[in-house]
């Protein structure tokens, strides 16, 4: 059986966000070829940068079709959860859940640790797209 914490330890954190962009996403309704649609637009921006006041906590920004949305997450490498607070889209509050990274996300996308066909262009262009803020 494939080691998906052992997979976690290795991803950075600039990764892990890539992932949390997915997630986020999907949880707002843009899911697979639409998501990697708008995310390709050239107005599509992702940033991730370090929230001041609390360790580990980061603040991602995405603004694609015409949509924004804020979010503060924190991931705990042991458990493999990442935990999201404080999420808005267009200035309304919102809602994401918290994803197991170990036990869910990884399995799900990353079977064996390469990523599905379902959702490689996606990744791809978030990951191209993240201006991320160590």
């Amino acid at each position: 059986m494939f080691d998906y914490k052992a997979f976690l330890a290795e991803r950075s954190d600039r990764e892990i966000t890539v992932a949390v962009v997915l997630r986020a996403m999907a949880d707002h309704g843009y899911l697979g070829e639409r998501a990697t649609q708008v995310l390709s637009e050239t107005t599509a921006e992702l940033a991730s940068e370090p929230f001041p006041g609390e360790a580990g906590m980061r603040q991602l920004y995405l603004h694609f079709n015409g949509q924004q949305l804020v979010t503060r997450f924190k991931i705990n490498r042991e458990t493999g959860v990442v935990t999201f607070r404080d999420s808005w889209m267009n200035d309304e509050e919102s809602h994401v859940d918290d994803m197991d990274m170990i036990n869910y996300w990884y399995p799900a996308y990353f079977p064996d640790g390469k990523v599905t066909d379902r959702v490689a262009a996606w990744y791809a262009v978030a990951n191209e797209k993240l201006n991320y803020k160590a």
